[in-house]
């Protein structure tokens, strides 16, 4: 038996399994022909040809390491939850609050590989179908009414004047989130100048 102590990855070079993976290597015999030839039990055949080696265990750590911890992504993506004001920043405002030594399409990437990109976000209407519907149904039972019935009610509406107001915003969520609360857009926004009449 060979003495010599193990590998790094703990394989220690058994006889029988330099033999099995020399007659894998240079020989087209299969696991049955291999166990059949040198007695060897075939899931021990198959346990020495399927074990990682040196070879195969650093196949798996090939290429470069991330920039930035999964601890840090997953803890971007915790603030982001509830807050429509944080889903909308921009990448490299998130980049810059985080004190990250990435790029913004880095951080992009990496929000992507856990299934949050950014999309335009989906806008809730002034009035709801239902109220609309419910409009449109009074100007028809009213539409023939006399003056002194009108002068009797109190029309209200608001209109609302926005400067610098962008029509559509682009929120931070995941697949499934279209229609959460903190994703999506009333279109009406609060602006440093406002009017109502």
């Amino acid at each position: 038996m060979d003495s010599s102590p193990p590998q790094e990855n703990g394989d220690w070079p058994t006889p029988s399994r330099r033999t099995s993976r020399t007659l894998r290597k240079y020989t087209d015999y299969s696991i049955r022909q291999i166990a059949q030839r040198t007695g060897i039990p075939k899931s021990t055949v198959f346990d020495h040809l399927s074990a990682p080696t040196s070879r195969t265990a650093t196949k798996y750590n090939r290429g470069r390491t991330h920039k930035v911890d999964s601890d840090t992504i997953d803890k971007m993506i915790t603030s982001l939850q509830g807050h429509y004001n944080e889903r909308i920043k921009p990448w490299a405002t998130l980049v810059k609050e985080w004190n990250l030594s990435i790029s913004a399409r880095t951080l992009a990437r990496e929000f992507d590989a856990r299934g949050y990109h950014k999309c335009k976000a989906c806008q809730k209407g002034l009035i709801s179908p239902i109220n609309l519907e419910r409009r449109f149904q009074f100007a028809k039972d009213n539409w023939d009414q006399s003056m002194a019935y009108w002068k009797r009610v109190i029309f209200t509406d608001e209109c609302h004047f926005a400067r610098n107001n962008r029509s559509v915003d682009y929120v931070i969520r995941a697949k499934g989130h279209r229609f959460c609360s903190d994703c999506i857009q009333v279109r009406r926004k609060q602006t440093n100048i406002e009017f109502s009449i």
